[in-house]
């Protein structure tokens, strides 16, 4: 009898615990083949222009958004709820929202990478654009040989430089021609207040100077 009613009691929480699980929305882009769909040199979409899809949600749309990249083989992202990170959301006079996601993996942005969706006061998704990776492979190192200083102290020595802004020293993934490279994103001049600043990416594994350009914009 005791055993019965065990089972019983344990059937009920497994059924709860089942039903308390929150599915993913079913989100499909509306009409394929009336959207304008250009992609870039990475093959993801750099640009969708129509009605991607009605939104249920509008007013919270990012797990429906989620889901439609999700779902959608077009974007080449296995786990946006991993890999995306909303970083800006803004409402126009229009009623219209704009939603900005930073690509991420474990954690760490990808230099360069954003995507960004455009609502509709009709709940509808009409306009995404942006640049982004597909999804990295899993195997995909994030750990580091160099330390933030010795990134800074390498940016310094390329450049000929003496200070470095320690609060700037940021880790990126660094997408190139010959790959992906884990990079500490480094700001060094000649002094704290010096307008000649440069930008610099260095690989957090090797030391190589990927990239680096000079801060002061010219017209």
């Amino acid at each position: 009898m005791r055993k019965c009613i065990y089972l019983i009691l344990l059937s009920l929480i497994l059924s709860c615990t089942s039903k308390s699980k929150k599915a993913a929305p079913e989100a499909r882009i509306l009409a394929m083949d009336e959207l304008k769909i250009t992609l870039d040199d990475a093959g993801t979409p750099q640009r969708i222009e129509g009605a991607i899809m009605q939104l249920k949600h509008p007013d919270d749309p990012v797990e429906e958004l989620y889901a439609l990249v999700e779902q959608e083989p077009l974007f080449k992202l296995s786990t946006p709820e991993k890999e995306l990170v909303l970083v800006q959301k803004e409402k126009d006079e229009l009623g219209y929202q704009h939603l900005t996601f930073a690509r991420v993996h474990n954690n760490i942005k990808i230099w360069g990478d954003e995507i960004k969706f455009h609502l509709n006061d009709k709940n509808e998704a009409y306009l995404m654009n942006g640049h982004y990776q597909a999804s990295l492979p899993e195997d995909f190192s994030t750990a580091t040989t160099l330390t933030r200083t010795e990134a800074e102290d390498a940016a310094k020595q390329a450049l000929s430089f003496n200070y470095a802004n320690q609060d700037e020293t940021k880790l990126y993934i660094y997408p190139s021609d010959s790959g992906y490279h884990l990079a500490w994103r480094v700001i060094v001049g000649k002094a704290r207040l010096a307008p000649d600043q440069w930008e610099c990416l260095v690989d957090a594994q090797s030391g190589e100077i990927l990239h680096k350009s000079s801060l002061i914009r010219t017209n």
